[in-house]
């Protein structure tokens, strides 16, 4: 992540945590969905039920924090360290990425 020769954009749950505990100067994307359209989303991928996508997001939560927080001490909910947030519960893929690009290119 601090290679000059290593990537210009990275992608995982955690990198903008990397990115702010290494304190590098960059853009760091929070991308932020509603509880009922990540569960929406499940349903629509998964092909279970509401109840049920609810749940499995729940317990996933509660599992990744609990593991986030033993491993690295950190809140993986957390989008303090991120630049950006886009809430991206109203807006298809490609109105999300239309979003990315818009700061990335105000950013240069």
């Amino acid at each position: 992540m601090s290679d000059s020769e290593g990537p210009e954009v990275m992608e995982s749950r955690l990198c903008g945590w990397w990115a702010h505990l290494l304190e590098l100067d960059c853009i760091r994307l929070w991308l932020n969905v509603s509880e009922s359209v990540r569960a929406s989303r499940v349903v629509d991928r998964e092909g279970i039920s509401i109840d049920l996508a609810m749940s499995n997001n729940s317990k996933r939560s509660r599992v990744d924090l609990a593991r986030f927080q033993e491993m690295y001490g950190l809140d993986p909910e957390d989008s303090t360290p991120y630049t950006h947030v886009i809430d991206a519960s109203g807006l298809t893929r490609e109105e999300v990425l239309e979003a990315a690009l818009k700061i990335l290119e105000e950013q240069k």
